[in-house]
């Protein structure tokens, strides 16, 4: 068989495995949803059921193509038999017809291209040094094993853990393929954000705006995680928008996983936990509304995503958010100088004078900072004028 095709078969049952799980759990909690929007925020809430998943493999040294076949078809199977396969609900008022051709005319190219990038073998900096390094090993070694000579290996890994059931098949061009999922349901879940809210021709806009972006292409067609982190932090926002107007009770729950997802995919998407929580806290406070049992249910799910990661930490290098806070939590791995001289070295840019530089570098320049939004992102500032009008549903 060519090798393609088991880059397309590793990518394919991941992102599978993530849509049947979410469908499967939407379908159990009996979350209402318009039929366009509905299997966007399946695959992302799938894929945090997933990425557990895998951790848990790994933690239990059974990371082999079976086991993880395993577990697709199981997720699959409970979605067949469940009948959460299928889409119910409303559908949105349709888009006109020369938006949709415009919009299908300017994104298909970059479709292609980036799709096809994807499948390419992996050079990537980061995704070919340590994303997928890490993977290699992981896989390797049939899961964890006691690791610390890279700080690379202490960070969280939740999208890691979804690169893993795609490299099982496919290798490197497989798990590229995975992030590649994230870079089209972005787009997809700000339209249809927009859409709720009442302004289609915003949303169709920013939505091209974002999958246009030559930084976000080239990361989301990579091994990396950064437009993984974006929309699982989006999909938080967009989730518990939806629950401030319909208080739909199930949504707590998607919320909760959602941003402890966040974490384990990176340190720094903690705050969707406490963005989550403190919207959630403050609209139930204002009408007066039981607040408790929803805020119990936030941490509880925060931590039950989080905690793989801060207890593997722990038990192996005695800091479980390694390799950073090493005053608080000292350890023979990383010296607080490191951690120091690290911070410095993350905080300043070689070639840049200052930082009032960096709206220009991001948008037009793009050397010094590796990658550039585009000069579209200019006129973002214009977007300050929609304060104006605040959307509800």
């Amino acid at each position: 068989m060519p090798f393609a095709l088991y880059i397309l078969l590793g990518a394919s049952l991941t992102a599978l495995g993530c849509w049947a799980s979410g469908a499967w759990l939407l379908h159990r909690l009996s979350i209402a949803l318009y039929q366009e929007e509905r299997p966007w925020i399946a695959f992302l809430c799938g894929s945090a059921l997933m990425s557990t998943a895998v951790f848990a493999l790994a933690a239990a040294q059974l990371l082999y193509k079976g086991t993880i076949l395993a577990l697709v078809l199981t997720a699959v199977a409970l979605c067949w038999r469940s009948g959460a396969w299928r889409s119910p609900g409303e559908r949105f008022d349709p888009l006109p017809t020369s938006w949709r051709i415009g919009a299908l005319l300017l994104a298909a190219p970059f479709l292609l291209l980036t799709f096809t990038h994807a499948m390419a073998p992996e050079m990537s900096p980061d995704g070919s040094a340590y994303h997928l390094g890490l993977v290699a090993r992981y896989y390797r070694e049939h899961g964890f094993q006691r690791y610390t000579a890279s700080i690379y290996g202490m960070l969280s890994q939740g999208l890691e853990m979804l690169f893993l059931s795609a490299y099982a098949f496919g290798r490197h061009s497989a798990a590229a393929l995975v992030h590649w999922c994230f870079l089209v349901t972005l787009p997809m879940l700000m339209l249809g954000y927009a859409r709720r809210a009442g302004a289609p021709l915003a949303g169709l806009a920013g939505a091209l705006f974002t999958f246009l972006s030559p930084v976000v292409g080239i990361d989301g067609a990579s091994a990396y995680n950064d437009v993984a982190v974006a929309c699982v932090l989006f999909g938080v926002f967009y989730l518990v928008e939806i629950w401030t107007a319909t208080r739909q009770r199930g949504l707590i729950v998607l919320i909760g996983l959602l941003a402890g997802f966040a974490f384990a995919l990176k340190y720094t998407a903690f705050l969707a936990a406490p963005y989550a929580l403190i919207r959630i806290l403050w609209t139930l406070r204002r009408d007066r509304l039981p607040w408790l049992k929803p805020a119990l249910a936030i941490c509880a799910l925060v931590l039950v995503m989080a905690s793989p990661w801060l207890i593997k930490n722990t038990v192996w290098l005695g800091n479980p958010v390694a390799p950073f806070f090493n005053r608080w939590f000292p350890n023979p791995h990383v010296t607080v100088a490191f951690e120091a001289e690290y911070g410095r070295h993350m905080r300043n840019y070689d070639g840049l004078a200052s930082h009032a530089g960096i709206p220009l570098e991001v948008t037009v320049r793009g050397q010094i900072l590796c990658g550039l939004l585009g000069p579209l992102f200019l006129l973002s500032p214009l977007a300050l004028l929609a304060a104006r009008d605040r959307s509800e549903e």
